[in-house]
């Protein structure tokens, strides 16, 4: 049985990949992914929307494994937003759409996405007002000093704690 082009399940996501497996042609992947990604009632927009504050988790992830699953969030609201169809829109959706092309918008959803460890880190951030770009450069670079920081202090209170006999 020919499938869909070979390209597109070579760079696809597995999950992505098993959507379109049974598809023949190119065309059908798009269709069916077309109306998988379509969103059909407001309880899937604000799942959608509610994904782009989605905490890091710095015992899990680096920061650059964060971003890039942010901006994949991000991409994803933004073509959605960009597609909508606001025929009878009370102006909502025009508002959206504007939160989706701003770049403030756009960096103030990833800086909400740290948890409060790293509150000074983005007030320091704010402080100077940055552009997205300058914003990702500064949390590669402060982010895992932090981490290291935090993971020192962790170490310095078990340590503490077991010479006071707190580990008995």
């Amino acid at each position: 049985m020919l499938t869909a082009s070979p390209f597109l399940h070579k760079n696809c996501e597995d999950k992505v990949r098993a959507r379109i497996g049974s598809t023949t042609t190119s065309k059908e992947a798009y269709d069916k992914l077309r109306k998988a990604c379509e969103i059909r009632t407001a309880t899937e927009f604000y799942a959608l929307l509610n994904s782009l504050f989605l905490t890091y988790d710095d015992q899990r992830h680096t920061i650059e494994e964060h971003i890039t699953q942010y901006e994949r969030r991000w991409n994803t609201c933004r073509g959605m937003i960009s597609q909508a169809d606001l025929t009878n829109d009370d102006g909502f959706g025009q508002g959206l759409k504007a939160i989706s092309r701003s770049d403030q918008a756009r960096t103030e959803f990833l800086l909400k996405s740290l948890p409060p460890f790293y509150s000074n880190t983005v007030e320091n951030i704010r402080a100077k007002n940055h552009e997205y770009n300058d914003v990702v450069k500064k949390l590669k670079e402060y982010v895992p000093q932090r981490q290291k920081g935090r993971n020192k202090t962790e170490w310095q209170k078990k340590s503490s704690s077991a010479e006071n006999g707190g580990g008995q």
